[in-house]
């Protein structure tokens, strides 16, 4: 009897324990906002980079910080490689994508777009050892070369109507397609001028330039899911409030102060 008595009062002691471990680790206030899950890549400085582990600087991630705070949500980063961003914002796993995207009509079948925040277009790194030849970006449409780019990017896409004679060469990331022209393995290096901007900016012994003129002229924007009209609408009024009070525009000039060819939307 005493060892039956033992035995249920251990159980009972077991039960006990797991409903209060449960009870505790699910411990929840009903009440707290839910975070705002924003995608970025996390590696084209200035719009977005990692300045340490999940600690996220550059222009979209003051953008995110700003609307976590307009909205009254904590801001959770989501890092991805840059080709993965779209997808995991159509299946639900992140609420809008601010990672320096350009507004180009492929993604408009894809995504739902804020009002643009920046103009912004598409210019090339090239070796200093080419001189003047690439000066005109336009060059690469009628002259076969080895192009490297950002697997995924605008980028890439533009890359595919260069000479057809010239081979696209893709990279997970903008620094990784600079380094490749550096080490001779690309003829130019094609991306958003504000990522090359800075890279060449950090680079200033490398054995490559940027070329000044803009290849396209684009805008940058961030993205939600098709159809969730509701962060749309809570998205396009932070921009209207920062255009109106300056925010915009300082946050640009914070991260960019001495790229002249763009300007705030």
């Amino acid at each position: 009897m005493k060892i039956r008595d033992l035995l249920f009062a251990l159980a009972i002691t077991a039960i006990l324990l797991s409903g209060c471990s449960t009870s505790s680790f699910q411990q929840t206030d009903p009440n707290a906002p839910k975070p705002l899950r924003v995608g970025v890549s996390g590696d084209n400085a200035p719009l977005i980079y990692e300045a340490g582990r999940g600690n996220f600087e550059g222009v979209e991630a003051s953008f995110a910080r700003s609307l976590g705070q307009e909205l009254g949500r904590p801001v959770q980063f989501v890092k991805m490689p840059f080709e993965k961003l779209i997808p995991t914002l159509q299946r639900g796993e992140v609420d809008i994508v601010m990672s320096g995207l350009t507004v180009i009509e492929q993604r408009k079948t894809l995504v739902d777009f804020a009002s643009p925040y920046m103009v912004s277009g598409q210019a090339l790194l090239a070796r200093t050892a080419s001189g003047s030849f690439y000066d005109d970006p336009r060059i690469i449409f009628i002259s076969p070369c080895r192009i490297g780019v950002e697997r995924g990017s605008v980028g890439n896409l533009v890359a595919q109507r260069a000479h057809p004679q010239s081979t696209v060469v893709p990279y997970s990331t903008p620094a990784k397609a600079a380094r490749a022209l550096s080490e001779g393995k690309v003829d130019v290096v094609l991306h958003d001028a504000p990522v090359l901007w800075r890279i060449a900016a950090e680079n200033p012994g490398a054995n490559y330039r940027i070329i000044p003129k803009l290849l396209t002229k684009e805008t940058l924007a961030w993205a939600v899911r098709r159809g969730d009209s509701v962060m749309l609408k809570e998205a396009n009024a932070a921009l209207a409030k920062w255009r109106s009070n300056g925010t915009l525009n300082r946050t640009l000039r914070t991260y960019m102060p001495r790229y002249d060819i763009m300007e705030s939307m």
